[in-house]
């Protein structure tokens, strides 16, 4: 029997068979708590929400290349640390 799952794009939830045969949407329980949420808060702050989320997607966008090399020297300064620390443990023994 084929899977049934939610039609929110990335989502890939199963749903129960019939979901949506009846005119409502055929999607998860999550992504319809997600919808009854939003629907009820209106569309300002639905429009609050994307801006937010956008600006941090950005920011993430910006950010991302810096964090990649602060932790690529972390790790290098960590196998810089374990080398010293052998080396003496080496000659102590």
């Amino acid at each position: 029997m084929a899977k049934h799952v939610c039609d929110v794009a990335e989502c890939g939830e199963e749903i129960p068979e019939g979901r949506g045969s009846k005119g409502g949407l055929p999607i998860c329980d999550k992504c319809r708590s997600a919808s009854y949420y939003w629907k009820s808060k209106g569309l300002e702050a639905i429009k609050t929400r994307r801006e937010k989320l956008h600006f941090w997607d950005s920011r993430f966008d910006y950010l991302s290349p810096r964090i990649r090399e602060m932790l690529s020297d972390a790790r290098e300064r960590v196998s810089a640390a374990r080398k010293r620390a052998r080396s003496e443990s080496s000659l102590r023994h």
